[in-house]
């Protein structure tokens, strides 16, 4: 294996995938609360690309 794969094995198998993925969840969640805040103060209709979606579809 290459030197990069090695690093990305040992990544994974040291426990710092754990902390990766908290922070990942984190972000989020976060995200998604602001998301939704702002949908709902704007007046909850869908998703605005949803709604682009579907009228493209």
């Amino acid at each position: 294996m290459g030197d990069f794969w090695l690093a990305i094995r040992d990544f994974w198998k040291k426990g710092k995938a754990g902390s990766a993925l908290f922070l990942i969840s984190l972000f989020v969640t976060i995200y998604g609360f602001i998301a939704m805040d702002y949908e709902v103060t704007r007046g909850w209709k869908g998703h605005e690309s949803v709604q682009n979606v579907l009228k493209d579809i």
